[in-house]
């Protein structure tokens, strides 16, 4: 019986609001258990929201990594944990997930002790072992995400099936926020019962921002069109809010940096609409049912990040660079300029109500409107005049990954596109990688020579470099090759049995993926399918 439930959250605030529904889905299943989130201090605000958690318990993981990598600070690592445990819902842990998916906090995992672990942890052999294929899943994507056709929400959401369907972001506002907010506003002769729209023009990189001349003039096309404009932000990006009121001619007012989190989501709660940087601020603002008007730029990859819900509207370039390389510096961001001022008026008059439908696709923009299904799916449904093109990788992997990964589960759909030119490299690969592991397995049966074994366990590398090769030979397969990848770099090396039966799990899911996707092969006639024709009203 689960009795004791707690989730590590070390990430974004973003992030943790889009566990919601993750969380939502373990509090169906488990009513009665405790629910607890560790998080760090600057979240803690913020944890406390979801409605969901009993009790937060702020964790400073920094000091706890520095003390873990420091010579001679092991003793203050097991101080911190110390403290912990002593918080009376950690000394019995039933059930704890893990949403870091680093080896520091799967060491944390270890040290907690949990009767079971969801996530990255250590085993009481000291090895990092993840236990869900969907955090195998997350972590390869990290590296390139351009055919993730997944949400965060529903990654997170698929470490965890219960019997009901949570599909929206959930926060509750403290009583105390929604009296503040009220203050704040009226402080700058805001009326709170009147019509808002928020800006958020900061982000987590500048190459994520739209240009704040663009947010001023906007700002003042808003202010003349009726409507009460406030700048948001945090303290940090308090220069660029007053910045950008000064070039709106003062038709704006900033509360950037004087807001605490749940006055922030009081204050967006009052608003109708926020537009929005893709942030943090966007999801605080979906999860208390305020519209948000996105703009996606640089890196920026709307259907990882949208705000999760139905009827938001994104905005991005529509480049074929686009979303770019986070880890690249761009020499050109044209993406910037390719979405001007007059767009964004006009979809923000459309969804405040002003005009009916919306009629302005300038050239150079793609518009879309985002879509949760009755069971918690999201889409980006493409708003134009007629039907537009989904990326046919993206359809096919969509269910390649449900199929892989959730075996024996609920499928969405038939496969749409086939992955053709590299199915027969692979086939070829996956015999190397059976034979190779074959080789491996003598070894604990026979006595051999430590050159013999050193042949052998070079064949474990060719294989696997054989397959890292593909990644820029064949791009269209790089998600299913990173993956197993990713499954190869965590296979326990501290004994030959276990490096075995992990490669061999390994093998198991390089030819069930091989399977599906020579299946997809044969039962598909074209390159790509059109997308359902959605109304632009």
């Amino acid at each position: 019986m689960v009795k004791n439930i707690v989730v590590l959250s070390f990430t974004r605030m973003g992030d943790l609001v889009q566990s919601a529904p993750l969380l939502r889905s373990f509090r169906c299943s488990y009513p009665d258990a405790c629910l607890t989130m560790i998080v760090l201090k600057q979240f803690a605000e913020t944890a406390r929201m979801l409605p969901m958690v009993d009790q937060v318990i702020e964790f400073n993981v920094d000091r706890f990594v520095s003390a873990l990598d420091e010579r001679g600070a092991k003793r203050y690592a097991h101080d911190e944990i110390q403290s912990l445990l002593a918080c009376g819902s950690l000394r019995e842990i039933d059930l704890l997930i893990n949403l870091s998916h680093t080896k520091q906090s799967a060491t944390l995992c270890s040290l907690l002790n949990p009767r079971q672990c969801i996530g990255m942890y250590r085993d009481h052999e000291g090895c990092v072992r993840v236990n869900n294929e969907w955090i195998h899943y997350l972590l390869s994507i990290m590296e390139d995400r351009s055919l993730n056709p997944f949400n965060l929400v529903e990654i997170y959401s698929r470490l965890h099936r219960s019997e009901c369907h949570p599909n929206r972001l959930e926060l509750k506002l403290p009583p105390a926020a929604l009296e503040d907010s009220d203050q704040l506003l009226c402080k700058y002769g805001v009326d709170p019962a009147g019509k808002i729209i928020a800006l958020q023009p900061g982000a987590s990189h500048p190459s994520r921002c739209w240009p704040p001349e663009r947010f001023a003039e906007l700002a003042r096309r808003l202010a003349e069109s009726g409507l009460q404009v406030i700048i948001l932000g945090d303290k940090s990006e308090k220069q660029l809010a007053d910045h950008i009121c000064r070039l709106s001619g003062e038709k704006a007012q900033s509360i950037a940096g004087q807001t605490t989190v749940s006055t922030l989501a009081a204050c967006l709660s009052k608003c109708r609409l926020l537009i929005s940087n893709d942030t943090g601020t966007a999801h605080i603002a979906a999860a208390v049912n305020t519209p948000v008007l996105a703009l996606f730029l640089g890196p920026a990859s709307a259907k990882d990040t949208a705000p999760y819900g139905s009827d938001h509207i994104i905005l991005e370039a529509d480049l074929p660079c686009a979303p770019c390389d986070y880890k690249k510096l761009c020499a050109n961001p044209a993406c910037k300029s390719m979405i001007d001022v007059d767009t964004v008026f006009k979809f923000a008059r459309g969804i405040l109500g002003a005009s009916e439908t919306f009629t302005h696709f300038p050239d150079g923009v793609k518009a879309s409107r985002t879509f949760v299904g009755s069971k918690g799916s999201f889409k980006l449904n493409r708003l134009s005049r007629g039907v537009a093109q989904e990326n046919g990788n993206l359809v096919f992997y969509r269910e390649f990954w449900n199929r892989l990964l959730n075996a024996g589960e609920e499928r969405e759909g038939a496969f749409t596109k086939p992955i053709l030119r590299s199915v027969q490299v692979l086939n070829r690969l996956f015999t190397e990688a059976n034979q190779a592991v074959k080789e491996l397995e003598s070894l604990l049966r026979e006595a051999s020579s430590a050159q013999d074994k050193s042949a052998i366990l070079e064949l474990q590398t060719k294989w696997q470099n054989d397959l890292r090769a593909q990644l820029n030979t064949y791009p269209e397969i790089a998600p299913f090759v990173r993956f197993l990848l990713v499954k190869c770099v965590l296979s326990r090396t501290n004994s030959l049995k276990n490096y075995i039966a992990d490669l061999t799990d390994v093998l198991e899911y390089f030819g069930r993926g091989l399977e599906l996707m020579d299946a997809s092969a044969s039962a598909v006639t074209a390159d790509t399918v059109a997308m359902e024709e959605h109304s632009v009203a």
